[in-house]
């Protein structure tokens, strides 16, 4: 019983990480645009 709640703990951690990745390389060509906007 603890180790499969242990699994999906951190199954739903490396979710969240993944998910925090992914949104931080999606606002990355946001700054880039910006940037090339204003030179």
């Amino acid at each position: 019983m603890a180790f499969t709640f242990y699994i999906k703990l951190s199954l739903y951690y490396f979710l969240a990480k993944t998910y925090n990745s992914l949104q931080s390389i999606m606002e990355l060509p946001k700054k880039g645009s910006v940037v090339l906007h204003h030179s």
